[in-house]
């Protein structure tokens, strides 16, 4: 009950005997409290005291009640929380299934963590008592490790897992959700749970969630590598025209989610772009860089966004992490576009003064943006910390030939073609192939799948095809895989050779 008049009597006649209150009234009166979210200061303070004098007296159940009824209400008793956990960890062979998910509960909600005690939570817990437990339980337990930002303890986790798999039709699709959350920021990788997840949840995404937490499911999803493409494509039909709908980080989530898949989603990102232009001023430093990331990852080269996040951009510069510096340098590189206020001698101050901070893959792309300066004739990175980049760049793990390209280097050389294969360029991209016709060097590239979203190409492609063509001064022919699977015979290969060649020069391929 909420009847007001009712809980301040309660409270009013434990205030008066807090001194004398017993360990099971302490445990039940504040358990009491926290399920009906009401606080009382001065009440939970007398417990507290209590609690503490008296502490070899509480039994399981109690330690678990009070420690989740103090962490329920939001309260920040440090002391009080060691004291729970020290005594929970001697008695934990005592505690009852139900009575750990509160314990767990408490201890991953509080801001004092105690990674023993929910170690040992997990080190004392059999497969037969989580069968006990009800699936809101199994949900809590998942959830709560999810956050507590442990490492996770892997035979631990397959084991609720497995206990989840077992349950089919017991969880909601907004458990499926949390679940899949946690999991998933723990970066379990053994597909069996979330092709579980994913069986649950279909068919189930317009009645049950709401937009926001299908961005998060979607997320979840994507970011294990987990691409069940019935279900996106479920959850990108579900979304459309709800865009208004999601906040900022939903909306960067779900773009970064499709972009990283590689699903061919126009409409969707016009939906996004839209919607993010509305709520541009929502955005935090990350959520831009994932958004704008994700647009140019995904070649959708969208100018007006682009356009629209610069000031926005200028204005959290402070508050870039390092790799949120090289997304946002890359993915204005390749959008190609630049209003002259964000890349200013403020941006470049940071990249400098961020240098020790970039992993490999962020040298990496401030040398592509370094590159993308040099072609628009625009201030660049010093010296010494593009020579840095660019190094990074040219060293980074090189990608073994494909048989398709040793096929069509088999071609190419068959016919006598000058042929040079792995080419290094003065900007650092390395060419799949360079040929030599009357004099003209001609870089050719056999794109697999990987190079394209559909059948476009994709962001890297896209600037690496410009900056080749732009600042190499090498034309690039670009040799489609589904255009090459198709062809058979030593005439069919000859005839489209010549046909792909023509544009780029004069010789005639035989």
């Amino acid at each position: 009950t909420q009847n007001e008049e009712f809980w301040n009597l309660i409270v009013d006649a434990a205030i008066s005997r807090a001194s004398n209150l017993w360990p099971i009234e302490c445990a039940q009166l504040s358990w009491s409290l926290a399920t009906v979210r009401r606080k009382s200061d001065e009440l939970m303070n007398g417990i507290e005291k209590q609690v503490l004098r008296r502490i070899d007296g509480y039994t399981p159940q109690g330690l678990a009640s009070v420690a989740w009824s103090f962490s329920t209400l939001g309260y920040d008793v440090p002391n009080l929380y060691d004291a729970l956990a020290k005594r929970s960890l001697q008695l934990m062979e005592d505690f009852s299934p139900t009575d750990k998910v509160l314990l767990v509960l408490a201890y991953s909600n509080h801001t004092h963590p105690h990674p023993n005690l929910l170690d040992a939570v997990a080190s004392n817990t059999a497969a037969y008592q989580l069968r006990e437990l009800s699936a809101l339980a199994l949900f809590n337990l998942s959830v709560s490790y999810g956050k507590s930002g442990l490492s996770p303890n892997d035979e631990w986790m397959d084991l609720l897992a497995r206990e989840i798999v077992r349950r089919p039709s017991s969880f909601s699709p907004k458990m499926i959700v949390g679940i899949a959350f946690a999991y998933s920021t723990m970066n379990y990788q053994k597909p069996r749970l979330f092709t579980f997840l994913a069986e649950q949840v279909k068919s189930q995404c317009q009645e049950s969630l709401e937009p926001k937490e299908l961005a998060s499911l979607v997320w979840s999803f994507v970011n294990i590598g987990f691409l069940d493409r019935g279900l996106l494509a479920e959850i990108a039909e579900v979304l459309n025209g709800k865009w208004s709908e999601l906040d900022t980080q939903s909306l960067a989530n779900v773009a970064w989610a499709y972009s990283k898949a590689q699903e061919d989603r126009p409409a969707l990102y016009k939906g996004i772009s839209a919607a993010a232009k509305a709520g541009r001023e929502g955005f935090t430093a990350q959520g831009v860089s994932n958004l704008l990331w994700a647009f140019s990852a995904a070649g959708e080269v969208d100018d007006d966004l682009f356009e629209f996040f610069a000031p926005v951009s200028t204005s959290l510069l402070d508050e870039f992490q390092p790799q949120g510096i090289a997304n946002l340098a890359w993915a204005y590189a390749v959008a190609n576009v630049d209003d002259g206020s964000l890349f200013n001698s403020d941006f470049i101050g940071s990249c400098t003064m961020n240098l020790r901070e970039f992993d490999a893959v962020g040298l990496c792309q401030l040398h592509l943006w370094n590159m993308w300066r040099h072609e628009a004739r625009r201030e660049g990175l010093p010296a010494g910390m593009a020579e840095t980049c660019k190094n990074a760049f040219v060293h980074q793990k090189k990608i073994r030939q494909s048989k398709l390209q040793n096929t069509v280097v088999g071609h190419l050389r068959n016919s006598g073609m000058d042929v040079i294969e792995e080419v290094q360029v003065e900007s650092g991209y390395l060419l799949d192939v360079l040929l030599t016709i009357n004099g003209k060097k001609i870089g050719v590239e056999i794109d697999g799948p990987f190079h394209f979203v559909g059948r476009r190409q994709n962001g890297a492609t896209i600037l690496k095809r410009r900056l080749v063509s732009n600042v190499d001064k090498i034309p690039i022919i670009s040799l489609p895989y589904w255009e090459l699977n198709g062809l058979d015979s030593d005439v069919e290969w000859a005839s489209y050779l010549n046909r792909v060649l023509e544009d780029k020069s004069s010789c005639t391929y035989n």
